[in-house]
């Protein structure tokens, strides 16, 4: 399947906004699924749709949770022509992994941690500080993360240490836009939300424009279209409200990408700056 394949399943969903108007930036959170119960090739198919859909939908940002070795260079082959990792350390996993416009911005500055106490690195965070290329005093801030899953106990540490973490970006860079995408794997009326919030004025994009497409989750099982469970949304863009405003907040919510894709459905947000 090519991109060209990909595209004709994507328009024919019609989606409203898949076209970035002018003057906006656009940010995107997406977890691909990672699984050790398909071939290689399942794989790669699985990357073709998922690039597919990111070759679409442009976003300038894209916050990606769950990228195992395996994926991480099949996903980069489908969009290379746009995009970049901004960090790759060889030899080690990063599951929640940025990717940035490689024709639009430039990276100044990046890290990239792994919450302790948890088994396992899946669970953990990047940040980076990019300017435009455009404008290079235009300077935009991305971090990306992945809660646990297993409850408010072990989300509400790391939640607080993205609080401290968040805090010292804003001191350390006083009109950069803060924009946190991830699988929260939490609603935004839960204490771990509001302990990564806390004296802030942070919260999801979809919560700052009437424009959305409501707080229901869309999480659902691997390669069935129906919702999980009737929850909170738990994939977020976080937004510092006081340096950008949202103007759409966007679910993609097709079956090909559910049934074929991952078990995540994409989430984007457009901005002004």
């Amino acid at each position: 399947m090519n991109k060209e394949n990909v595209f004709d399943k994507i328009e024919s969903f019609r989606h409203r906004d898949v076209d970035k108007k002018d003057g906006l930036v656009r940010i995107m959170t997406s977890n691909i699924y990672y699984t050790l119960d398909e071939t290689e090739e399942e794989t790669e198919k699985r990357m073709e749709i998922l690039g597919g859909y990111y070759m679409r939908f442009l976003p300038d940002f894209l916050g990606l949770q769950e990228v195992s070795r395996r994926s991480r260079p099949l996903l980069l082959k489908q969009i290379s022509e746009k995009y970049a990792y901004t960090q790759v350390i060889e030899g080690k996993s990063n599951y929640t992994p940025l990717m940035y416009r490689k024709d639009l911005y430039d990276v100044l500055e990046t890290d990239f941690k792994i919450f302790e106490g948890h088994d396992g690195s899946m669970w953990s965070y990047q940040w980076a500080l990019y300017s435009s290329k455009e404008v290079r005093e235009k300077q935009i801030i991305h971090m990306n993360l992945h809660y646990h899953f297993a409850s408010t106990e072990t989300r509400l540490k790391d939640a607080e240490e993205v609080n401290r973490k968040i805090k010292e970006l804003m001191k350390k860079y006083p009109t950069a836009p803060i924009f946190v995408t991830g699988d929260y794997n939490c609603g935004v009326s839960t204490p771990e939300f509001k302990a990564m919030c806390e004296g802030i004025k942070l919260n999801s994009g979809m919560l700052l424009t009437d424009d959305n497409d409501g707080y229901k989750s869309f999480w659902h099982h691997p390669g069935e279209y129906e919702i999980a469970e009737d929850t909170e949304e738990i994939d977020h863009i976080c937004v510092t409200e006081e340096r950008a405003r949202v103007v759409l907040h966007r679910k993609i919510r097709d079956r090909f990408i559910c049934i074929e894709g991952s078990d995540h459905c994409p989430v984007y947000i457009d901005v002004e700056i």
